[in-house]
């Protein structure tokens, strides 16, 4: 049996709202094991029109070595994220 590649979707306030839910939703169809990785840890964030999503991991918990890939969704989020050194 393979193991399930693990996905990293990292998110901070006003990210773009399809470019995050989209690949999202279809890495979880896909079988992926796919985590919302912020700043914090069970904290919510808006997008740029207001949909909110929780992040299941903050970004000092999420190594690098853990993950098969990422995805870095637009909007303000990646602008916001590039601050904290720990990203």
């Amino acid at each position: 049996m393979s193991v399930k590649k693990r996905i990293a979707v990292l998110v901070e306030r006003e990210y773009e709202d399809l470019e995050l839910w989209y690949p999202y939703l279809r890495l979880v169809e896909a079988g992926y094991d796919v985590a919302i990785v912020g700043p914090e840890a069970n904290k919510e964030y808006p997008s740029k029109h207001g949909y909110m999503i929780e992040s299941c991991i903050g970004m000092v918990e999420a190594k690098e070595q853990d993950w098969d890939g990422v995805v870095i969704p637009g909007g303000w989020a990646p602008d916001r994220l590039r601050i904290y050194p720990e990203m």
